[in-house]
């Protein structure tokens, strides 16, 4: 997407306390956060426990679940710049439920939530469908069969197009882990796909579970016995196919409960979870390539130093699942390492110190592109902290901690959730009012290094507007908005992040600034960077009319000088001959020629954007490169899509291309 993010797992050790030597973070990051107004989600009256949240990628929405009473709750809310709007409490038919996990697809626009029925019960699961600030929400289902009930611990994964989910769970009665798959129409999944063990015998505990872009593979991890365990699926419609096992922690030590990331493609993942070594706890991590339902781990790395014991190890991915970064708390020092993935191997990059005491069970984020992350933790057990960081490579720079909560109160551990952009988190936690745990959220809006504008061509203008323009500087991200003169400019267009195209909008004659705005609020402006003209054209002198004299000699006619017309100011053209080909396992490769027609100036990339599996327009982000042709991954077997592409030169882009197709395989 794909634009998926990963959620964070977290796990719970004893700590001990020794010296530490690590990479401390220079707390100038070139990013940092702005939080707002603490909200109130739950009622007072009765307890509020186990809050979950989750932001859809494209950063619109977000649903937060809860466990009140036995019964679970849930509030959906619209995002718009950093504010949440939330929308009305849902109260679930459940009295004595345990604690709920929930998922939410790209747009925002469907959701699934899972949980224990409580003692002797089952696994259920709602859907539903999402406008605005409110969910339809579908009839209560059963996942986990007519076996005798009296399961335990369920996760759930959602499909980027809300139209597949897979949960799993742990079966007491077996000691196993289990699992199941639903298609899901509109605000119901049936949940008719049959359920399947996933683990072998032997005291199964704490699964998770992750799932590709289009639903079509899956990962979960898990603990069973003393060690840690994975497998993975390839799903089909409700009907899910699991392979063996793997162990992914060494034997001998004992293994606690794991994380794991999956990419959108369902070719990469990283998994992580504490292993004591007889003296202490230690962090430690895999990487694997998985096809079908083969995964291919590779070396594992140790995260944290030995000396002291490591807790609430938590692992967040890129989209394309080769940069990840993990975090944990150490003697109430929270550490972070960033790494780079490349096939089954992970790099990993210096220890680094986000807050240096009193920090616990931390949870963390990243970006789609693994320019951004975000962590969560509890500090000193009195209020919820929050750093932002910029990641690029193996070194994440880490802003000065945010306090997010009110102070006091027993705060619990947090969660939070980042949108693909990196620009918009959400947070979640409960908290004490003296009388009952509330349900509570925050939101934040992640700014970057602010853009700096240097020129804009032509640099003047009319007064009515209309002209074409490029703007040049550094720092410009996708959605950026041009103003001058405190007007916005119509049709901006980000061809790269050191121009950005337009049109002018009317103006009073004068001098004005030029100002580029990023989503994520920061800017940039030029003093002066473009004047306005009253538009009247240049006066010339009154010459008097030749006199001429008549003669018998034949006169030559005047010659007139050519004038040279200014230069058109054009975009290119559609591109040629956009085709669908090469068809593979999951996926298919798109192709173009340049546009005959290329405007003004030589063409210097392209964009490329698919829809979700059998939607017309329904789009995911586009994606720049200079090449003419892609491989698109993840394609579900039988699925329509359309593939748009649009060529752009220094002006900015042109038309969209589209073109329809079948996967094959």
């Amino acid at each position: 997407m794909g634009l998926r993010r990963p959620l964070a797992l977290s796990v719970v050790f004893a700590l001990t306390a020794s010296l530490l030597l690590l990479a401390p973070s220079s707390g100038g990051a070139d990013v940092s956060s702005s939080w707002g107004s603490v909200t109130d989600l739950s009622s007072t009256g009765v307890d509020a426990t186990d809050p979950q949240i989750e932001i859809s990628a494209d950063g619109s929405r977000a649903i937060a679940v809860w466990l009140r009473g036995g019964v679970i709750q849930a509030r959906v809310a619209t995002m718009s710049g950093g504010t949440a709007t939330w929308g009305p409490l849902e109260d679930f038919a459940a009295s004595t439920a345990e604690p709920p996990a929930v998922a939410l697809d790209t747009d925002g626009t469907h959701a699934t939530v899972v949980w224990d029925g409580g003692a002797g019960d089952f696994i259920r699961a709602r859907s539903a469908t999402v406008s605005g600030n409110s969910a339809t929400w579908g009839i209560t289902r059963t996942v986990s069969g007519v076996l005798p009930p009296g399961f335990t611990d369920p996760d759930v994964a959602l499909s980027a197009a809300g139209d597949r989910a897979t949960a799993v769970w742990v079966d007491p009665g077996t000691t196993r882990i289990r699992s199941a798959s639903s298609t899901i129409s509109g605000n119901d999944a049936s949940w008719e796909g049959g359920v399947t063990n996933i683990s072998p015998a032997g005291s199964a505990s704490r699964p998770v579970i992750r799932v590709s872009d289009d639903g079509a593979a899956a990962i979960a991890a898990w603990r069973r016995d003393s060690v840690v365990e994975s497998a993975v699926a390839t799903v089909a419609g409700a009907a899910a196919t699991w392979g063996t096992a793997t162990t992914l922690s060494a034997p001998g030590g004992s293994a606690e409960r794991a994380g794991t990331t999956l990419s959108d493609d369902g070719v990469t993942a990283t998994a992580t979870w504490l292993r004591s070594n007889g003296s202490h706890i230690i962090a430690q991590s895999r990487s694997a390539t998985i096809s079908g339902i083969a995964a291919d781990w590779g070396p594992m790395t140790e995260l944290s130093a030995p000396g002291q014991d490591a807790a609430n190890v938590t692992v967040a991915a890129a989209s394309a699942g080769d940069r990840v970064i993990a975090t944990w708390d150490r003697n109430g020092v929270l550490q972070s390492r960033v790494g780079t993935v490349n096939g089954n191997t992970g790099t990993w990059g210096s220890i680094t110190a986000v807050v240096g005491s009193g920090a616990a069970v931390p949870q963390v984020q990243m970006s789609a592109s693994g320019g951004r992350s975000v962590v969560i933790w509890r500090q000193s057990d009195t209020v919820i902290q929050t750093a932002a960081a910029e990641v690029s490579g193996t070194t994440g720079t880490w802003q000065t901690p945010v306090t997010v909560s009110a102070t006091g109160g027993a705060p619990s551990p947090p969660g939070v959730s980042l949108s693909a952009d990196g620009i918009t988190a959400v947070a979640t936690w409960t908290r004490s009012d003296g009388t009952s745990r509330i349900a509570q959220s925050n939101t934040g809006i992640l700014v970057g290094t602010a853009p700096s504008v240097t020129a804009v061509s032509p640099a003047s203008g009319g007064t009515s507007g209309g002209t074409p323009v490029t703007v040049t500087g550094t720092g410009f991200l996708s959605g950026a908005t041009v103003s001058l003169g405190g007007s916005a400019c119509t049709s901006p267009t980000v061809v790269s992040t050191t121009s950005i195209t337009c049109s002018t909008p009317a103006h009073a004659a004068g001098a004005v600034a030029v100002t580029v705005t990023n989503p994520d609020t920061a800017s940039g402006s030029l003093a002066g960077g473009y004047t306005y003209t009253d538009g009247s054209s240049p006066t010339s002198s009154p010459t008097a009319a030749p006199t001429t004299t008549p003669t018998t000699t034949p006169t030559t006619a005047p010659t007139t000088q050519p004038t040279t017309p200014p230069p058109l100011i054009s975009k290119p053209g559609v591109v040629n001959r956009l085709k669908a080909s090469n068809f593979r396992k999951r996926k298919v490769q798109i192709s173009w020629r340049p546009p005959s027609a290329t405007g003004s100036s030589p063409i210097v990339k392209y964009r490329i954007r698919w829809t979700k599996p059998n939607r017309k327009t329904n789009y995911r982000s586009w994606h720049e490169q200079t090449s003419t042709k892609r491989t698109l991954k993840g394609m579900r077997k039988r699925a329509k899509y359309n593939v748009q592409v649009q060529a752009a030169n220094a002006v900015g882009y042109g038309s969209w291309m589209t073109v329809g197709f079948r996967q094959k395989k």
